[in-house]
């Protein structure tokens, strides 16, 4: 019998997040996990796919070389090095991740966890005895019932074995995972067909962002089919309400499931997720849940405020989880992020707005980049000129998405932030134009 103050079972962003923390508050805590520490963000998610996503970057890059007046002659991609340096990358994350943990005394149990209560936790033959539970059990892919999908079909946790180079890829999805992978293996030479069933990629961006993106993805091998859904697979061929497509792969990237398992066993889970309140804690007292595991918005870096939100109320603070301004990043080519209400949402909420856009042609540092493709789109309400969306697409999205969460946040009107100085040349500048274009204070567009 292993007996703490907190088990946290799971070790992905808020599992190990929240183990963290409360390890540094001065509490016992002993980490349970099935399978390699860091969860799907580091071994099969957001750390290897950014990392090929990037020798992809870098490829694109060097095919534009000729442009500044550098010869590439030759250049071809290594497969089994760019997955050697993948699993690498993931090696060294998984590395540090480990060296913290033990660092702070928190103790790895390796196995499956089973809840025989509301205090314990049964890891294959051990009893975990803890005053508190925090369950951070994930997602796992899901797998539309198609008619013969799910004997072809692979998901984004299949591809980080060796690496090859389908001829023609067919993804059903067009959310951030598919949208992603379409732009990584195109990058690589795939022809690449990505079959979406609602009108638009990628739920909650900007419509107007959307559809620049989807010509931008159709101008680099890219063909995305919108409104269409796959109706069965059959050697080699995706049969779709707008026809047939051939393929060589075909990736399924619908979603992801919370892994409920867990919750169900103490009836705190409903099909969307285990159930919490805004201090994450389920209706049993001194268990709590974080993460995927209690639905949507499935993503890395809420899951680790939701670890936080956690661990403060088990030290019995006073915190609250709140959703309103979650910044969302696709590491597509080229790269999008959003935070905040899009255009739609604010129109159909009713409130007065107005609209600043600023092209990355109108950036001398995007320019010199050979990344003039791209926009910022900020929106503001009319009213009180407070910033209530910002939606990028371009080189560098990903980035300096944070700046304007930062604001919105903070509640931070347009003018206010229009006034703060920065630095030249600088990617940064489209997005503060594009601010002062909201208020009509803009000086190029």
């Amino acid at each position: 019998m292993v007996k703490c103050d907190v088990a946290v079972v799971g070790s992905g962003p808020g599992g190990h997040a929240a183990a963290i923390r409360l390890a540094r508050y001065g509490l016992s805590v002993v980490m349970i996990e099935e399978r390699e520490v860091g969860g799907l963000c580091v071994n099969r998610g957001c750390v290897p796919t950014k990392a090929v996503a990037l020798a992809t970057s870098l490829l694109r890059k060097i095919k534009k070389a000729p442009e500044f007046g550098i010869v590439t002659d030759g250049v071809r991609v290594n497969l089994d090095w760019l997955a050697r340096m993948r699993d690498l990358t993931v090696e060294r994350v998984r590395s540090s991740l480990t060296l913290c943990l033990d660092s702070l005394g928190i103790r790895l149990l390796k196995g499956h966890a089973s809840l025989t209560g509301p205090n314990e936790v049964a890891v294959d033959g051990k009893q975990v005895i803890a005053k508190d539970v925090v369950i951070a059990s994930g997602s796992k892919a899901s797998m539309p019932s198609i008619r013969g999908l799910a004997e072809t079909a692979i998901t984004s946790d299949d591809l980080m074995g060796p690496i090859s180079i389908p001829g023609r890829l067919v993804i059903v999805g067009g959310g951030v995972v598919g949208i992603e992978w379409a732009s990584v293996f195109s990058g690589l030479g795939s022809r690449v067909d990505v079959v979406e069933m609602e009108a638009q990629i990628i739920p909650g961006l900007d419509r107007e962002i959307a559809g620049y993106l989807v010509d931008a993805l159709q101008r680099n091998g890219v063909t995305v089919h919108l409104s269409t859904r796959v109706e069965e697979v059959s050697h080699g061929r995706a049969i779709t309400t707008a026809g047939p497509i051939d393929f060589d792969r075909i990736l399924v990237a619908t979603g992801r499931i919370p892994d409920t398992s867990l919750g169900d066993a103490l009836g705190i889970s409903s099909p969307n997720g285990i159930i919490v309140d805004e201090r994450m804690q389920t209706r049993i007292p001194h268990v709590w849940a974080v993460g995927d595991c209690v639905g949507a918005p499935m993503l890395a870096h809420v899951a680790m405020a939701e670890a936080e939100v956690a661990s403060t109320s088990i030290m019995g603070g006073d915190a609250r989880m709140s959703y309103d301004c979650i910044p969302s990043c696709v590491f597509s080519y080229p790269e999008v992020a959003w935070v905040g209400l899009s255009e739609d949402a604010a129109i159909d909420e009713g409130i007065p707005i107005s609209v600043g856009r600023c092209s990355f042609a109108a950036s001398g540092k995007a320019v010199a980049l050979g990344e003039a493709e791209g926009l910022v789109k900020v929106i503001a309400d009319e009213r009180d000129r407070r910033v209530l969306g910002v939606h990028i697409m371009g080189h560098g999205a990903t980035e300096l998405i944070s700046e304007a969460a930062c604001c919105i946040g903070m509640g931070v009107d347009a003018v206010a932030w229009g006034r703060v100085v920065h630095a030249h040349p600088t990617l940064s500048e489209v997005l503060i134009e594009a601010v002062r274009a909201a208020v009509g204070k803009a000086l190029y567009v």
